[in-house]
């Protein structure tokens, strides 16, 4: 069974039973856990909820593409994989060359700017950069500076 709530208030009645509270915010690591909601009949309300939830904040990445000349190269892709390989996150280079992950967790991880992250027809040489993310922390990488193929 489901419910949904929100500041300010819920959506139906919570009956009696057993539950998965799943918490999520942007930027912050999602928390699931247990829970049985028992109605208290002397109060007419059902309690459950603990007072405080502790949301581990997760990180950004960024950096802005650009070639030998400064200018920035918009027509692109990175991906970033982490250290099993698995793609966290990818995306394109806006109008700026900027590029941003969403919200990324604690751990190693590798970007890979160019190549066949970019695909066919892109000229320039690949990049790769090894990233640390630790305390949710934002990282920018400053400029990464593609050379001509």
């Amino acid at each position: 069974r489901e419910f949904e709530y929100s500041p300010g208030g819920r959506k139906g009645d919570i009956p009696d039973g057993h539950y998965t509270i799943h918490i999520e915010k942007q930027n912050y690591t999602t928390v699931e856990f247990p829970i049985e909601s028992t109605t208290d009949e002397a109060r007419k309300y059902s309690s459950f909820f603990p007072n405080t939830f502790i949301l581990p904040k997760q990180g950004i990445i960024a950096a802005v593409v650009v070639d030998t000349d400064g200018k920035p190269i918009t027509n692109g892709r990175f991906t970033l994989v982490d250290s099993q390989g698995k793609t966290m996150a990818s995306g394109e280079a806006i109008q700026t060359g900027r590029i941003e992950t969403k919200s990324v967790p604690d751990g190693q991880y590798m970007l890979h700017v160019g190549d066949s992250y970019w695909g066919e027809g892109f000229n320039y040489n690949p990049v790769e950069q090894n990233i640390t993310m630790s305390g949710g922390i934002d990282v920018f990488l400053g400029r990464i500076t593609l050379t001509k193929k």
